[in-house]
């Protein structure tokens, strides 16, 4: 990849008599030589796990039998692969791409000594392959939505899907917390540091569709007020502090939700 010596060197000394300790029930065992791969919890690893699978990527990129996806509005750029630290996910609209992909990553197996866990690996047809087409390329065909970082993917109605597993879990989580003794503050800190976060990466994913808002909202409130009578309206509870809003605790689950939901 280029890198030029005083690089290569400064990564060989920090590498050099590198070991690792198991700790088992509170108990270290002797020092493990590192012979290969990163060692985990060292902050230098994802870098050099980044580095390590750039070529990899630049195999799928480069190689003229990888049909990629034309991505629309993108001035005829072209989508390969994406990848997040050991997550890779590739796209290609042919069958002979897979068959080539195949290969790619025999090759570069044999050149790295890493190896495809075809056991969390699969394909998931979408568009006109939404049946299976016989030809996989040697990957088993996904059943039941396709994961990638989190967010299930079926070859239609994936946003609807997925949001009313994750509005699922938010009912299951607030019942949760539903059965505990917290005040409206507290109650307030637990929208904000539990509810919302789950919300979040899902929401970048696929936007909050309306029935989706309007369920989130009335699971929020309900558990503001314990399913009791709302003693203040919601566009007041929503309302900034520096106006005509109640105090911060009060306002803050609301208004975290409001502008979740916009």
């Amino acid at each position: 990849m280029g890198f030029g010596p005083r690089f290569i060197g400064w990564v060989r000394m920090l590498y050099a008599g590198a070991y690792s300790c198991v700790r088992v029930n509170g108990f270290l065992s002797g020092p493990v030589e590192q012979l290969g791969g990163v060692r985990q919890g060292c902050p230098l690893s994802p870098l050099l796990y980044v580095l390590f699978m750039e070529p990899f990527a630049e195999l799928v990129r480069r190689d003229p039998g990888v049909d990629g996806v034309r991505l629309p509005g993108a001035a005829g750029e072209v989508l390969k692969i994406q990848q997040y630290a050991d997550d890779t996910t590739l796209f290609v609209s042919s069958v002979r791409s897979l068959g080539r992909i195949r290969a790619l990553t025999d090759l570069f197996g044999a050149g790295t000594g890493s190896r495809v866990n075809m056991a969390k690996s699969s394909v998931l047809f979408c568009g006109r392959w939404t049946e299976d087409i016989g030809d996989s390329g040697g990957f088993a065909v996904c059943e039941g939505g396709l994961k990638i970082l989190g967010v299930r993917f079926w070859p239609r109605g994936s946003a609807a899907q997925n949001w009313e597993a994750r509005l699922a879990l938010v009912r299951s989580r607030l019942g949760v917390w539903s059965r505990r003794q917290l005040s409206l503050t507290g109650k307030v800190v637990v929208v904000r540091s539990v509810l919302l976060p789950l919300l979040l990466h899902l929401a970048y994913v696929f936007p909050v569709p309306a029935r989706a808002k309007l369920a989130l909202t009335r699971a929020v409130f309900r558990f503001l007020w314990g399913g009791r009578y709302e003693y203040v309206s919601r566009e007041l509870m929503c309302a900034p502090v520096a106006g005509e809003g109640c105090p911060e605790g009060a306002t803050g689950a609301g208004r975290a939700i409001r502008q979740f939901c916009q």
